[in-house]
């Protein structure tokens, strides 16, 4: 007995060794010598667990040894050579999900299924479900199936073996391969079609006709309508087609058809009191679905002839004879599509009829953002053709079909840098003259005329007089720099306190000793006892007696130290400035100068450096030595930390660490206004750019590590497990989880509340890859209902099923309730419109189980696209989300982008700038060199000062790093369309 149990633990362990884990598998998780780390974790849907001082890893795929080793790793930074012990606490089950006419999870266990075994579990009839168009999910691809030799015992040729997680779609039978007959025969009702069946065959599968029939038999089909005897069935020998409507008429029964436009198209029967009027029909079948503008024309078959009425008929009593075929219909086209600067962009209806001018179609969009003068035009396209209007232009006449896209000004701009009192960017209404002079103006004007050397404008350069006296074009985007007189100074250190400190020359002053000594008040060099010149660490004693036949040359940046009176003094000088007395027999050491100074904090102090008797001490901190009378301190102060915080965070830019604080990750990031708060992600981790690398800081570890002067920080993001929930049957919202909570529909339902008693038991799920499911309540309740993947959508509607649904990237991803004619571009636009991210070139619709692919960039081929119920649309994000990064930077070429990165991001990303970058200069532009331009200045992300404009960028963006500040967008223009066209014509050499 001993002998066989270890021979099944064998077996067991060399099992689970071998084992590849797979997401819902049940992991459990020890590391010895900490007993409160021990526990059980389940594999998400990404095939992920979370672990404490491990964070999220993937697992999916690996054996428990692996899983083992992999642990061990990660807790190595945290714990000394931890010892974990990794086992398989439960396996997943291997389910395939079943929908259409029957829902369920199938678990199949160790053993491979076919699809016509999965059949023989399931108790249904198969007489129900359409066996030709069996549908498998698997891995965002489909496969048909056709197994309609089930029905006679043959064996299906493409019988195909289930994968874990296929989705098996078992569709009902169309009513489309049904008839309807109704009236006078014994068993009224549905009934199914058969090739080649005759009215004959009909009527005796529903019981023949009964004693109340008038003898006339009606049959309605899409084509026509025929109106034949009881007596001579036998001899006209109907043939019907799928979907026909057969009416056996009772004795004095009267009836009418109506379709179209109406809320329920149907046969109506009336009474021998009631009226057989167009009126009462009408009103019969709920009225108009439309407004009666929207009506073309009523048309009346009658005996195989048509006749056609104007809308007015409507209102009329006109007379109807039984058996007459009623068609209300709308004009095909009455849509008006409006986008941009307006508040309520969206689709309008107008009908043909109506004189509707722009102006009202305005009206009912809201009207515009802002004033006309924030207009700069308005474009509408008709039939492949364009028209420009001014936005003073509104009595233009809209047609059914227009796009009309009113497009906003935008401001020009221009940067002003240097000696004006509010350098930045200025932009210019379109009522303000673009010109030098107004734009020197809006920055507050020079700070001083006769400071200003020059103002240089691109490559051309002006004076003052010019910018007062002319009028000077500007290009837009140029950069503007007024050059000033750049100031010669020297510090002075001496008996003159209140001159003490940095002093100033202006243009026409020589910058010499005797000059600085004169403008510190001494006039006689004779009453001069000693004097000194400090320069680049080195001590230069001077004569004072030969300074007027010997005058030295300055240099900016100088300390001249000069004593005229007797008193024993030291000096300070460098990053503080002063000088403290001593009495005649009082000793002079270095500390009781700090002490006598007073000013300075000792935990502040870099270094010092101390000039004494001819010698240079160096010190990194205060020591207490003699020094001599005359001595002078140089003092140098710990900096503050400057680094710059960007990504996730809720204002990005430079956060400031003074010399006491401890400059840790998470404090940078809690200057930073914390993480983003956002329904969709969240912080993943933080990339720290020192010196050229790059450091991954988990956020386990942010309190932990420092960061020093010039750190460049990017926080990084993952998207939420996340899940949209909509319908009218339940509440409205995104639902989002936990990374160790499970995705399941039941889960889903519990957040929200559940199920109101107004919704359908049928539950949608709409898959991120645009596949949609039904699923049945009751399943949901006692299984939980399949795990959902991130991005899915969760619709439960009313008592209908009159929807479509959108989902991918657009604004408002959901079901929509289809009222009336709606058009691919008409759904779009309920949805939001197309995200930036969108693949506009590829929007897919999904329609009983086929796929077309749409063009967005050309309205014309999808503003006719009819929508019907049930449709799927599904708008991929871009394939290629990547920009182009040109210029001076280190590693130039294509960097991948997510919503997040910014111009300075990609930079970094591209190895950041070389030592020529005209960092203050940098062109975006949008969508490739001929879209949007915007000029971007860094310099004072590198600076340390922060600010500037850096602004995200988008898939298919160029970004272009000039060398020389003064370049202008047409000379940046002209590089990248030669760098570009490089580029792609090395691709269609190589054939990339």
């Amino acid at each position: 007995m001993k002998k066989s149990l270890v021979a099944v633990f064998l077996l067991l362990t060399a099992l689970v060794l071998s084992y590849n884990i797979r997401k819902g598998d049940v992991l459990r998780i020890e590391v010895v010598g900490y007993p409160d780390l021990a526990r059980d974790c389940t594999v998400d849907i990404d095939g992920a667990i979370t672990f404490s001082y491990v964070g999220r890893i993937k697992v999916e795929g690996l054996t428990v040894d692996q899983v083992t080793s992999l642990l061990k790793e990660k807790l190595s930074s945290s714990f000394s050579e931890p010892e974990v012990v990794v086992s398989l606490e439960s396996i997943a089950p291997r389910n395939v999900y079943v929908t259409g006419v029957v829902n369920g999870v199938v678990d199949m266990g160790v053993k491979d299924l076919t699809v016509s075994e999965l059949l023989s579990l399931l108790s249904i009839d198969l007489t129900s479900v359409d066996l030709s168009n069996v549908k498998i999910l698997r891995d965002g691809k489909t496969f048909i199936v056709d197994l309609s030799s089930l029905l006679w015992g043959g064996v299906p040729e493409n019988d195909m073996i289930l994968n874990e997680n296929d989705r098996v779609i078992l569709p009902e039978k169309s009513y489309s391969d049904f008839m309807k007959i109704f009236g006078a025969v014994l068993n009224p009702g549905m009934y199914p079609y058969k090739e080649g069946m005759t009215l004959v065959d009909l009527l005796a599968a529903a019981g023949g006709t009964t004693e109340e029939s008038s003898g006339k038999i009606f049959v309605f089909s899409k084509e026509e309508t025929i109106e034949l005897e009881e007596e001579s069935l036998f001899q006209k020998n109907v043939v019907l087609k799928p979907g026909d409507v057969v009416l056996v008429q009772k004795v004095n029964e009267r009836f009418a058809y109506i379709v179209g436009a109406v809320v329920k198209p149907d046969m109506y029967i009336f009474s021998k009191e009631e009226p057989l009027t167009l009126k009462n029909l009408v009103a019969k079948a709920g009225g108009l679905s439309v407004e009666k503008k929207f009506v073309e024309k009523v048309s009346i078959t009658r005996d195989g002839r048509s006749i056609e009425y104007p809308p007015g008929v409507l209102d009329e009593n006109l007379e109807l004879k039984s058996g007459d075929v009623v068609e209300i219909k709308e004009y095909e086209k009455t849509e008006v599509y409006v986008s941009g600067y307006v508040i309520n962009p969206g689709v309008y209806h107008v009908s043909p009829k109506e004189n509707l001018t722009l102006e009202e179609l305005l009206s009912m969009a809201g009207g515009f953002r802002g004033t006309d003068r924030d207009v700069d035009e308005i474009v509408i396209t008709r039939d492949g053709s364009t028209i420009v209007l001014s936005p003073k232009e509104t009595s233009f006449l809209v047609r059914p079909g227009d796009v009309v896209k009113v497009k906003e000004y935008l401001p020009k701009k221009a940067y002003v840098l240097g000696y004006v009192r509010s350098p930045g960017l200025y932009t210019f209404g379109k009522d303000e003259a673009f010109t030098l002079r107004n734009l020197i103006a809006k920055a507050g004007g020079f700070v001083d005329e006769d400071q200003v050397v020059s103002v240089k404008v691109g490559s051309n350069t002006f004076t003052v007089d010019d910018v007062v006296e002319r009028d000077i074009p500007l290009e837009d985007g140029v950069f503007v720099y007024v050059e000033r007189y750049v100031e010669r100074f020297v510090y002075m250190v001496g008996d003159n306190v209140e001159r003490n400190g940095k002093l100033s020359f202006e243009r026409e002053e020589p910058f010499t000793l005797s000059t600085a000594l004169k403008k510190y008040g001494i006039e006689d060099f004779s009453l001069v006892k000693t004097l000194f010149l400090l320069r680049n660490g080195e001590e230069r004693k001077i004569d004072p007696q030969k300074i007027l036949t010997e005058d030295v040359p300055l240099e900016i940046g100088d300390t001249i130290l000069v004593r005229t009176v007797q008193a024993k003094r030291i000096y300070f000088t460098g990053d503080v400035y002063g000088y403290v007395n001593f009495g005649k027999d009082e000793e002079i050491t270095l500390e009781k100068a700090l002490a006598k100074f007073g000013k300075i904090q000792r935990k502040y102090i870099s270094s010092l450096r101390v000039y004494t008797g001819g010698k240079v001490l160096e010190m990194a901190k205060p020591e207490d030595v003699k020094i001599e009378d005359g001595s002078v301190v140089e003092v140098d102060l710990k900096n503050t930390i400057r680094v710059y915080v960007d990504g996730f965070v809720r204002m990005p830019g430079v956060v400031v660490f003074e010399p006491d604080e401890t400059p840790t990750l998470d404090k940078a990031i809690v200057k930073a206004g914390g993480y983003k708060e956002d329904p969709l992600f969240e912080a993943k981790d933080v990339v720290v750019l020192r010196e050229g690398n790059e450091i991954v800081v988990s956020k386990n570890q942010e309190s932990s590590f420092e960061l020093e002067d010039g750190d460049l920080l990017f926080v990084r993001y993952k998207e939420k497990i996340h899940v949209y929930v909509f319908g009218e049957g339940i509440t409205n919202t995104l639902v989002t989880f936990e990374d160790e909570e499970t995705p399941s529909i039941r889960n889903v339902l519990g957040k929200v509340g559940g199920i109101r008693s107004t919704g359908s038991s049928k539950i949608i799920v709409v898959r991120p890859s645009g596949e949609k499911e039904e699923i049945d309540y009751e399943d949901v309740v006692n299984t939980g209902g399949p795990v959902l993947e991130s991005g899915s959508v969760v619709f439960v509607p009313a008592e209908t099923e009159n929807f479509a649904y959108v989902v991918g990237e657009v604004a408002k991803p959901g079901a929509y309730e289809l009222k009336g004619d709606v058009t691919l571009l008409k759904l779009i636009a309920q949805a939001g419109g197309l995200s930036d991210w969108a693949l506009k070139t590829k929007v897919i619709l999904r329609r009983d189980g086929k796929e077309e692919i749409y063009d967005f960039t050309d309205i014309s081929r999808v503003q006719n696209v009819k929508i019907e119920p049930g449709d799927v649309v599904y708008v991929p994000p871009v394939e290629t989300n990547y920009v182009y990064v040109l210029g001076n930077v280190k590693s130039p070429g294509m960097v991948k982008v997510d919503r997040y990165s910014t111009v300075f991001d990609v930079i970094m990303r591209a190895g950041g700038f070389t030592d020529k970058a005209a960092t203050s200069r940098i062109f975006l532009f949008k969508g490739g060199p001929q879209g949007e331009v915007t000029v971007c200045d860094l310099s004072g992300v590198l600076s340390g000062k922060g600010g500037g404009v850096n602004p995200n960028v988008a898939p298919g963006d160029v970004v272009f790093v000039p060398d020389n500040p003064l370049i202008q967008i047409t000379e940046a223009l002209s590089i990248v369309n030669t760098i570009m066209n490089t580029v792609r014509n090395v691709k269609d050499v190589m054939g990339w």
